[in-house]
């Protein structure tokens, strides 16, 4: 009974271990099921989403193609294949742009070469055409004075042997009426006699285009005061015996170098021409002159002998003129148009008048910079000297200190009525001056407009007598910056 028992129970705790086995592997067959079910699904998923791709890249595919097939897209070696040929034509273009760059160079360089020879030449054919049209010019000119003085001369001596033949008529009208009178004891009756032709001849006016000069005159009048009373009165009859020009007229040296620089200012040649014709004119009047003063002498003065009268210094006086004229030609044929500030004369005038009239290294409130452009004012012609404007009267401009001379008196007769600019700019700086510096600066400035004018070409000098007048106001004009310096009051 207990071996039924054991035996019993000993299947049935195997049965019972089987049912747990099983039951263990129906769990895990359970669980496996749900988990193959849940991968199914998933899956099953995917698989409709793949599909779902899958017809979205066939859209895609066959769209391809069909773009490919329609034209629309090109497959990458035919790209690449473009490609290449674009770079291949892009380096032939470019070697064709470079060498028609280079050509077109070249063809510029020749035309400016061209046109630049081109304006070359015609740049000297007008300039050889002005100097030809000026070379003429000057001879027509040179001509018509001649011309003019000729027929000048003409008149002269017509009017001359006019009044010479009524002074000789009267003149024997005179011995006339002398030898009809009784005989008087008068010691110079010696010197009363007829004159003849020859012994007039000194009264006559040289041919060769030129007057007597002022000494050759006082020369001949002295000897014939001396000694031939009655002619000396003929020659006060034929002359003006209210005209005191010749007894007051200055005299001014040309023997120094300053004429010979101002000469050259004179004469400087705007273009090339020709002056050989008027220096071996101008070289041969002393010679002409002298002889000419020597026949007069003679003639009139028969007590004075010919060597006086052709001492050396007389030859000196003489022939100053033709060797100034030679030294002048030599000069000027070597020099070029110089503009005004770099002429012998100027730089001559700047040390001996222009800077001693304005001082402008006495000015107090003047620096060197200021007084630079002052001095190129004034050569260059921009200095503007005006009167003090009315509408800065309230600022009373006219207390400031003088800018030239440092004067700070302040009186009606004493005071900067005037003001000072080196421009006409609106910031140009304003420098008040006194009376006195303003006419220092004005005469200044005449004198340098004057060198101006006669550079330019604006006094007439074809003669030597012209040449003297310019000369001559030279000399005023200086006159007056050395007047004005010392405080003489000068009427511009």
């Amino acid at each position: 009974m207990m071996k039924l028992q054991s035996e019993s129970y000993a299947k049935i705790s195997g049965q019972y271990t089987d049912y747990k086995s099983l039951n263990a592997k129906l769990v895990t067959a359970i669980e496996k099921r749900a988990e193959l079910e849940d991968n199914v699904a998933s899956i099953k998923h995917e698989l409709d989403l793949a599909r779902a791709r899958i017809e979205v890249l066939e859209s895609a595919q066959e769209e391809h193609n069909q773009m490919v097939a329609s034209g629309l897209l090109l497959e990458k070696k035919d790209v690449d294949l473009g490609n290449e040929t674009l770079a291949k034509e892009l380096s032939l273009e470019r070697d064709h742009r470079l060498s028609a760059e280079g050509s077109r160079k070249e063809i510029e360089k020749e035309l400016e070469d061209l046109t630049s020879s081109l304006f070359e030449e015609a740049n000297k054919m007008v300039a050889v055409e002005r100097i030809e049209n000026a070379a003429l010019r000057e001879r027509n000119e040179h001509l018509t004075t001649r011309l003019t003085d000729n027929e000048i001369l003409l008149a002269s001596q017509q009017a001359q042997l006019e009044e010479l033949k009524l002074v000789m008529q009267k003149m024997s009208d005179r011995e006339e009426l002398n030898d009809s009178r009784p005989a008087s004891p008068n010691p110079n009756k010696r010197h009363s006699h007829k004159y003849s032709r020859d012994s007039m001849k000194g009264l006559r006016t040289p041919l060769s285009g030129t007057f007597p000069s002022p000494f050759t005159q006082q020369l001949e009048a002295i000897s014939i005061t001396q000694d031939e009373p009655q002619l000396a009165e003929t020659v006060a009859t034929v002359n003006d015996p209210e005209d005191f020009s010749g007894m007051l007229m200055p005299r001014y040296r040309t023997d120094i170098v300053a004429y010979e620089d101002f000469l050259l200012l004179l004469h400087q040649p705007k273009v090339s021409r020709p002056t050989v014709s008027r220096v071996v004119s101008a070289s041969s009047l002393a010679p002409e002159a002298d002889q000419y003063t020597k026949d007069a002498i003679a003639a009139r003065s028969p007590h004075m002998s010919v060597s006086r009268a052709s001492s050396p210094s007389l030859e000196r006086s003489m022939s100053t003129a033709g060797t100034l004229w030679t030294r002048y030609a030599d000069s000027a044929e070597m020099k070029k148009d110089l503009p005004l500030r770099d002429t012998k004369f100027l730089k001559r005038a700047l040390i001996e008048d222009i800077e001693p009239t304005l001082r402008l290294d006495q000015g107090p409130e003047l620096g060197y910079l200021s007084r630079r452009s002052i001095l190129n004012a004034v050569i260059e012609g921009h200095l503007i000297v005006e009167p003090m404007p009315a509408h800065l009267a309230r600022y009373k401009p006219d207390r400031y200190p003088c800018a030239l001379c440092g004067d700070a008196r302040y009186t009606d007769e004493i005071k900067r009525n005037y003001r000072l600019k080196t421009s006409e700019k609106i910031d140009s700086q304003p420098y008040p001056l006194c009376n006195w510096c303003t006419d220092r600066v004005r005469s200044v400035c005449t004198y340098v407009a004057f060198l101006k004018q006669v550079k330019d070409g604006l006094w007439k000098a074809s003669t030597e007598s012209e040449e003297m007048r310019v000369w001559e106001e030279s000399v005023k004009l200086r006159e007056s910056m050395f007047w004005s310096r010392v405080g003489h009051i000068v009427d511009m």
